[in-house]
């Protein structure tokens, strides 16, 4: 395929050509069929379906027609003595979201705007956009819609606040974490707000701003935060899901978009256009459009079990953000041949995303410990705090706290009490390291779990530390991956195994009163796919300290299996020792016990997982 500057165009026309028949010069909103309710009221739910549609609109040329009746849209809804008035802004208020995008339609389209604003339209512009400075606005990404806002007025030679902007950059700058990393708030959540939203909003006032010497540092910070990122992406295209707001869909490479107006370099421009093109393709062959030819609320299909109490029918359209490499200031990215992908495997400690990164057959493993959420958004235990995300297949979110079928805990673990299931969350963390990841899940004064993760691919060792005063039982469950007619699923010799064409997942634990077993999901747990199976295994528990270890494998295809095998894993009194290293256990595990005599034969039995598949 032709990635030349035509071929984004006609895509960007592609999408936006469902609203046209939906602007009209007597509203100041947009009507997408079959509404979903949010967390905000019906007028500005229908204010942010137009407004983000107006990102599209700024980065396409021509059309004229269509935005004069845009412009007449937004002439009525800042008009307060319109019935169509977008209305006063209040603390804390979605419209503070949406309204940069209007400006920056006004901006790239400055000769009709003109031509279509007297001077009283003008005023009404300034006087509803100008309340941005006079509002509570959250002390996260948002700060940066008020820096925007008040450039974007400056640039339409309308007021503006240099102080409320000032105040702004200060709040931004002590989230600034180092490495090119920020906290979206006083927060341990570090997701995909940091490229689609500090790093991109940084350069887009960069862009609009170059004599302004925080551009340097702004553009210092996407440099560091690349390097990092581009570890994201996989081979297929496909980037890492995880965290909120996935239903942004290709806002994923809306950093590279605009970070590719700030280089030169002919190999960097390349590379990232490599980036951004496997990401298109990967995502243009997903069911993201639905029946009306709008884009769906989901992920790679439409399901709501993993959107936000934020998300509209409109809010999939921040993934325009991408359509801004068409006004880059020359045309140079579309004239370079991108870069095939090529990957040394990599293995990378990232202490602000609290996980070390590793690169492995062209995939992405994402090792997790440490990451929260403040905000109670949904299932935020399953877009943060699983100990594996990767490329191979996207994560599960929970439907239901009844039954493992509907909790569809991948990579994760869910301990039952009676007819009671809980899922792992809010964890203590012990140690965030290269090499391991420990953590403690305290359920109650009498129940804790330590978890001593040892990052590697495609295998991975997890040791739990079960301390209990009443029974239970303990699930440690492998890596999802698609049900379809290809699925071939094993239990054996305490070894549960399941691959298909493209997919392979196993998991594995020493015989003491557990099984493994194959969990065949609800429908539509999974965000990538809409059938799922996950391998898990399952050991009951009494009363006192209780030592497991399980081995889990994720990769693409179960012919690789056999190129690489596990690290030799023990455990001797108080220490674990791993791949060369020690690693104190936080209790001693005697050595005349007859655990530990099972655990040193260990490496020998995970062995049968390698001769099941050769």
């Amino acid at each position: 395929m032709e990635f030349t500057k035509e071929y984004y165009e006609d895509l960007l026309y592609k999408y936006l050509l469902p609203f046209i028949t939906l602007y009209d010069n007597s509203e100041s909103s947009i009507i997408i069929p079959n509404e979903i309710a949010t967390s905000y009221e019906v007028n500005t739910m229908r204010l942010e379906s137009f407004s983000r549609s107006l990102l599209g609109w700024s980065f396409l040329k021509g059309y004229e027609d269509v935005k004069r009746i845009i412009l007449s849209m937004i002439k009525n809804g800042v008009n307060c003595n319109c019935n169509k008035y977008w209305g006063k802004l209040h603390n804390n208020d979605q419209k503070i979201v949406e309204m940069f995008p209007i400006l920056l339609f006004c901006i790239e389209n400055k000769i009709l705007f003109e031509e279509n604003f007297n001077s009283q339209d003008k005023q009404n512009l300034q006087n509803w956009f100008f309340q941005i400075n006079e509002v509570q606005v959250p002390h996260n990404n948002w700060q940066f819609f008020i820096i925007l806002v008040n450039r974007f007025l400056q640039l339409l030679d309308l007021e503006y606040s240099k102080e409320r902007s000032d105040q702004a950059f200060s709040i931004i700058e002590d989230m600034y974490l180092g490495d090119g990393w920020y906290s979206d708030g006083k927060t341990q959540q570090r997701d995909y707000y940091i490229p689609f939203a500090f790093h991109y909003y940084a350069l887009l006032y960069s862009k609009y701003t170059p004599e302004d010497n925080r551009s340097d540092k702004f553009l210092h910070r996407s440099k560091l935060f690349a390097q990092s990122f581009k570890l994201f992406f996989s081979k297929e295209g496909n980037a890492l899901a995880f965290g909120r707001s996935l239903t942004y869909k290709f806002a994923q490479v809306a950093f590279w978009a605009i970070y590719s107006d700030f280089l030169d370099d002919e190999y960097e421009l390349s590379y990232i256009k490599g980036i951004i093109n496997r990401n298109l393709t990967w995502w243009q062959s997903q069911n993201i459009i639905d029946s009306n030819g709008f884009l769906n609320i989901g992920y790679s299909y439409h399901n709501q079990f993993m959107t936000e109490y934020y998300n509209a029918k409109g809010s999939s359209y921040w993934c325009l953000k991408l359509f801004i490499i068409l006004i880059n200031k020359s045309d140079r990215f579309f004239k370079i041949t991108p870069l095939e992908f090529h990957s040394k495997e990599r293995k990378e400690l990232i202490p602000a995303l609290f996980s070390t990164l590793i690169t492995h057959n062209g995939h992405s493993y994402l090792f997790m410990n440490g990451q929260k959420s403040n905000n109670q958004f949904g299932n935020t235990e399953a877009k943060y705090e699983k100990f594996l995300y990767s490329t191979i297949c996207a994560p599960c979110v929970s439907r239901s706290l009844y039954g493992i079928e509907n909790l569809a805990c991948d990579n994760s673990l869910v301990v039952q009490i009676g007819n009671t299931l809980l899922v792992r969350k809010s964890c203590k963390i012990i140690k965030i390291d290269r090499d391991i990841m420990i953590s403690k899940w305290i359920i109650s004064k009498d129940i804790s779990i330590s978890s001593y993760i040892f990052p590697d691919a495609p295998y991975h060792y997890r040791i739990h530390v079960v301390k209990t005063n009443q029974k239970l039982y303990l699930y440690d469950f492998g890596s999802a991956i698609k049900r379809d007619s290809q699925l071939s699923a094993t239990t054996t010799n305490n070894i549960a195994i399941c691959h298909n064409q493209n997919q392979a997942s196993a998991i594995y634990t020493l015989k003491d009163q557990g099984f493994a077993n194959i969990c065949n999901c609800s429908p539509n747990v999974n965000i990538q796919f809409p059938n799922v199976v996950i391998p898990y295994t399952c050991i009951q528990y009494a009363r006192g300290i209780h030592y497991v270890i399980d081995c889990c494998y994720n990769n693409t295809t179960p012919i690789n299996i056999n190129k690489s095998s596990p690290k030799k894993i023990e455990i001797r009194n108080k220490y674990i020792f791993y791949n060369g290293k020690q690693y104190k256990l936080e209790v001693p595990l005697s050595e005349n016990s007859s655990l530990y005599s099972k655990l040193i034969g260990f490496t020998r039995r995970i062995k049968l997982i390698i001769n099941y598949f050769k």
